[in-house]
Order: structure tokens, then sequence, then C-alpha cells
């Protein structure tokens, strides 16, 4: 993985050098130079690094709750071994009518499904630590269980929403850490000490490791478009983080964000028009965002007071105005982009990057299924052919 990360340093589109001749024209021999796109670091992987190094530290700065978490977590994974054993495995299928999940350190959330399995048979532990010769889960064991599932679910949610096959647009990364603010801050306000001030401290590590995104800096430019692009989305999801960062007016975003539609517009030359044939779609939206209140109104910009324009200026005043009608549509489907196909054409742009290395690594396992040693003589075309075939047509292809 790090040699993939640094190919995108070397080769990445920020690097990219501009090489013109002396009349301003682009020199074509280096079109076909390698460019990669510019880097985006996982944030499914940032996001399990709060479960892992980041919970055992914050659960290191009190010892007798690390330790109650060492003592708790040793008895689990006593259990979680007897399912490696065959003999073991039959006497757990007996008694619980089915396997229990064993964590995997490679695979995000394991520990969290584990544990959320072994609640699930909670009346038949006993029974299965008597016939495995193991000690029982004592009351205060499975409270404490029960306390750390309570204080990973958001953040295993956040991870399974992010590496979805459905939600994988760029622009469903700052709804979804603001989702996960606001559960954390719910979740410290409902339990007791000391667990409270863990999921107090989890939030705050959130905040540090997604700082860019929390404080909205030139480097989630992209994200920030990217939301305001996605139809069931928009800015919704901006309300909360006005409760930490009141500096962050609807105005002032709204502007934000046509600017960087704009830059982009100008740079690609697409056509600044907007047009009003209207498209009947059904008003959805994703269950799993959690924004309080009602949507913002905005105003439309008037016109009373622009003159002339030069063409960077007509298009800044008409992507302005289809910005401003695209966020008081109420029609969060895709059918609203029949009434704005330039943002569409830009939300595609901003939208290509992935929340998650999940996708990508599940094309990588393909690709080693089907460069077998018997498909020596395939050719590149062929290969990607076959490897999206098997990523996109899961179940109809058994090559």
């Amino acid at each position: 993985m790090s040699n993939f990360v640094n190919a995108f340093k070397e080769y990445g589109i920020d690097n990219a050098p501009e090489m013109e001749d002396d009349d301003g024209h682009d020199m074509s021999e280096f079109q076909n130079e390698i460019c990669l796109p510019k880097h985006h670091r996982c944030s499914s992987h940032t996001l399990n690094l709060l479960v892992t190094s980041d919970l055992i530290k914050i659960l290191k700065a009190d010892e007798s709750l690390f330790k109650r978490n060492n003592m708790v977590f040793k008895k689990c994974d006593n259990l979680w071994k007897k399912c490696k054993w065959p003999k073991s495995s039959e006497v757990i299928q007996e008694t619980l009518g089915g396997c229990l999940v064993v964590p995997v350190g490679t695979r995000w959330n394991s520990l969290y499904d584990a544990v959320v399995r072994l609640l699930q048979h909670r009346p038949k532990l006993d029974e299965l630590c008597d016939k495995l010769s193991l000690p029982r889960f004592t009351s205060c064991e499975l409270s404490y269980l029960d306390t750390y599932k309570l204080i990973v679910a958001p953040i295993a949610q956040s991870l399974d929403f992010m590496q979805g096959e459905q939600s994988v647009g760029y622009g469903s990364l700052l709804p979804t850490i603001m989702t996960l603010s606001k559960k954390l801050i719910k979740i410290q306000q409902k339990i007791e000490h000391p667990f409270s001030r863990i999921a107090l401290e989890l939030e705050e590590q959130l905040r540090q490791r997604f700082r860019a995104f929390f404080e909205l800096n030139e480097e989630a430019d992209l994200a920030l478009a990217a939301a305001a692009l996605t139809p069931n989305v928009k800015l919704s999801w901006l309300k909360i983080l006005q409760k930490t960062s009141p500096q962050f007016t609807y105005e002032r975003i709204t502007e934000r964000v046509i600017r960087i539609i704009t830059d982009y517009a100008i740079k690609q030359n697409l056509p600044a028009t907007n047009e009003s044939h209207k498209c009947e779609g059904s008003y959805t939206e994703s269950t799993f965002y959690d924004f309080s209140d009602g949507d913002y109104i905005f105003a439309e910009e008037s016109t009373a007071s622009l003159s002339k324009f030069t063409e960077e200026a007509e298009s800044m005043h008409l992507i302005t105005n289809m910005m401003h009608q695209y966020l008081n549509d109420t029609d969060k489907t895709s059918n609203i982009w029949f009434q704005y196909p330039t943002l569409k054409e830009i939300s595609l742009f901003c939208n290509t990057p992935l929340t998650s290395s999940g996708p990508v690594e599940r094309l990588f396992s393909f690709a080693g299924i089907i460069n077998s040693p018997r498909r020596g003589r395939l050719t590149d075309f062929s290969f990607e052919k076959l490897e999206l075939l098997k990523a996109n047509i899961p179940g109809r292809c058994s090559f």
C-alpha cells in the first residue's frame, strides 16, 4: 500500500508539469505521459483508527478501566479461539444453533461484529462456557460489552456505510462524519462516567483526524462541493457543524461552493445554461444521515444590480442562480439532474473519488483470481474487461 501511495505522490496530478511550445500550445507528445489523479486518504481506514489505536490510548489513561477491558476481552478471546478447533466448534454449533464471529485484525469492524454476535447468544453463554470448560461471564462483564457495543456502534455503522456499494460518492464523507459526531455526543450525554469520557474523547479524536473537514479548509473544497451536489444531502449537514463553528453560515458556504463549481465550469468550458424543464420524482432521503431541524431555505439572488458581464462573470451569475434554484428544489432524487445538466456533470467529477479503499481492494482481489498462471497470454485490454465484469456483475461471472 505504501508503494501505491508513493506512486500518487510522484505521478499525481498536482505534480504534473505543464508543457507548452513557444506559441503557448500544449505539446502533444506528452499527452500520454503517466498522470494519476490526486490521492485521497482512505476515510474508512481513518475511522477504523478511532476504534483501534485511539480507543486503546483513551482506555490506558484510566488504569482500572484498561485492566477491566483486558480481562473482559481475554475471556472473549478464549471463547473465540475455541471456534478454530473442530470439536469445540461442533459444541458451539449445537449449543447456540449457529457459529460465533471471530475477529480478524485486517478486517474492519470484525471485533464489533464479534461482540454483537456474542451478546445475541447471552442466554446460552453460561451453558456454552460450562461445556467448553471456560469461566462464565459475570453480569458486570456482559454490562461492559453492552457499553462497548453502544459506544462503538455509530463508528461501525459509519464504516459499513462508507464501504457500501451504493453510497460510495465523495459527497457522503462530510455528512457521514457530521452524523457520527452528533451520535457520539448523544451517547456521551446518555451514559455515565467513566464511559461518557470515552465517547467524548472519541468525538474529539474524530475532529482531530478529520480536522480539515471540520474546519472546512482548502483541502475540503472538493468534499464540500461533492456534498452540496448530492441531491439527498446538499447542505443539510451544515447545521451540525454550526453548533461548534457558527462562523460557517449558509450564505458563506453557499458562496464558497458556487466559487468552486464556477472555477471548474469555466476551466472545462461547460455551458452555464439553466434548464427550466421539470421532471417529477419521488421524495427520498437517506435513512443513515441524522440532521435535526428543518432544511434551510435559500433566497433567490436578485439580478437587478447586474449590468455588463465578461464571459466569466456571466458564467458566475448563471451558475449562482442555478445553484440557488437547485438548493431550494425539494426533489432529492436523481431525477433532479434532468433540470440541471451542467450541475450533473460537475457532480460526477466531484463525486468520483471514493470515501473508502474497500472497493479498490476488492478489485485487487479479483485481479488475483483472473490473472492465473493459465492465463499468461491475456492482453491488457482483455484483462481490464474481465476485471470490470467480475467486479460489477457479481454472481453472473464464473471466471
